[in-house]
């Protein structure tokens, strides 16, 4: 059971959680010096395009994975900084990359879609799913998928529906947090538990003995609050949190307190991840990452533990 690090201890949700996100695919337009016939993915944390900075992350198994260079897993230190890479687009092989973009209408009217479809064409954007949201006081949002070959494309493509009428605002949207699987999750929440178990239990021992008093839970998705308390702001979201009183500031006077908690987030972890392997790993990696905060370890600290073994 997940409680077992704290087994007095009701498995409550805690009120607020911390942070963290890419269900990669298969692709080419991106080289790495120095290395052929590497499975590459995106990231679908910051979905980057072309034209996007960019690093490549070193993935236990499953190749290489290209976030943004201001992804927010990147710049929060999820991810283990000794497997980061240089890499860079390869603009003799261009592609089509989806972009997911808002539309945000101020007064819904007859042919406005087809307006804002049309800019897109017109642009030579193809459009791969589109949402229909209108209010009753005939407000709206647009959210469309579209495919283009780069950042510039894009921004035109942007620019032109900003100009049609009626239209408020335009933004590209980056991170899951911002969309739900629409289909069957990948595996039950029963599955997702064991996979947080199994990487409790590969711990190092040394650490393992010293954890007490904190209870290890999982939920759906961190709410809006939990996401403002911790200066978050969707599209971004959390894979994991920690709450509570870390080992530095424990002392004589500590006890008789509730467990401390750390939330792992089974909805952006789920997004993000292909399958069943990748999804352990990143499971593996928050964990461990969020327990760093419970030692008060830092991030480099806690990047030399995330990559050794038990």
């Amino acid at each position: 059971m997940l409680n077992k690090l704290a087994p007095n201890a009701l498995l409550e949700p805690p009120e607020r959680p911390k942070a963290t996100p890419a269900r990669p695919a298969p692709t080419d337009g991106v080289r790495i010096r120095g290395v052929d016939d590497l499975l590459v993915r995106f990231a679908r944390c910051c979905n980057p395009l072309p034209g996007d900075p960019i690093v490549g992350f070193i993935t236990r198994g499953r190749g290489l994975t290209v976030h943004a260079r201001d992804c927010l897993t990147v710049a929060k230190s999820v991810l283990d900084r000794e497997r980061l890479i240089d890499v860079e687009w390869d603009v003799a092989e261009p592609g089509k990359r989806p972009v997911r973009i808002a539309v945000y209408i101020g007064q819904d009217r007859p042919g406005l879609l087809s307006e804002i479809t049309g800019a897109i064409s017109a642009r030579n954007g193809n459009i791969t799913k589109a949402e229909v949201t209108v209010t009753d006081d005939r407000r709206g949002i647009n959210n469309f998928v579209i495919e283009v070959a780069d950042v510039r494309q894009l921004q035109d493509i942007i620019a032109a529906i900003r100009e049609v009428r009626d239209v408020i605002n335009v933004e590209r949207v980056r991170g899951c947090s911002a969309r739900r699987r629409a289909g069957p999750p990948i595996v039950t929440r029963r599955q997702f538990e064991s996979l947080v178990e199994k990487a409790l239990r590969r711990l190092p021992r040394r650490f393992k003995d010293k954890i007490e008093n904190i209870a290890v839970v999982v939920e759906d998705w961190a709410d809006d609050e939990t996401l403002a308390d911790v200066g978050i702001e969707p599209p971004d979201t959390l894979y994991g949190l920690y709450r509570g009183i870390d080992l530095t500031r424990r002392d004589s006077g500590y006890g008789n307190v509730l467990p401390d908690t750390i939330t792992i987030y089974q909805g952006p972890i789920e997004e993000d991840c292909a399958d069943e392997a990748e999804m352990a790993e990143l499971v593996r990696d928050t964990v461990v990452h969020e327990l760093g905060h419970y030692f008060g370890l830092d991030d480099e600290t806690m990047e030399h533990i995330e990559g050794s073994e038990p």
